[in-house]
């Protein structure tokens, strides 16, 4: 987005001819960018990702091994929605100071939102192989009952 802005400053800038507030903007752009408190790959990040990722199929697990119907149906969903809710609890204690960081960042919650989604992505891909795995050899069994 940052690049985005700089080329169509730059554009807005060779129409206006005004060159010298474009240099202006275009070091304080730059600053902002190598001033970067909160860098994409940082183990931070990381660690946003998997915890997500590990909550999701942990609780997408207990939920598929309860007793009502609705739930074990809907288990990959609860445990997507159950993972969000850790991830946006530990970006509220950032900012309130519980830990030591600096706040709470976007860029958590997008790590935390990406992992929750690729494990829920696994997830709907193994159940989806294990009932077709499954149809294959109920179906002699089906043929056989009907007699």
């Amino acid at each position: 987005m940052t690049f985005f802005m700089l080329r169509l400053g730059n554009f807005l800038c060779k129409v206006a001819n005004c060159q010298t507030k474009h240099r202006a903007l275009d070091q304080k752009i730059r600053a902002q960018m190598e001033d970067d408190d909160d860098p994409w790959l940082a183990p931070d990040k990381l660690y946003h990702f998997l915890l997500c990722f590990t909550l999701t199929i942990l609780f997408a697990s207990l939920a598929l091994h309860t007793r009502y119907p609705f739930i074990r149906r809907h288990s990959i969903l609860i445990g997507s929605v159950v993972s969000l809710f850790a991830g946006a609890a530990k970006e509220v204690a950032d900012e309130l100071g519980f830990f030591k960081s600096a706040g709470a960042s976007t860029r958590d919650a997008i790590a935390d939102l990406i992992g929750v989604l690729i494990a829920s992505f696994l997830l709907h891909t193994l159940r989806f192989s294990i009932r077709s795995s499954g149809d294959k050899e109920a179906s002699p069994d089906r043929d056989i009952l009907m007699v």
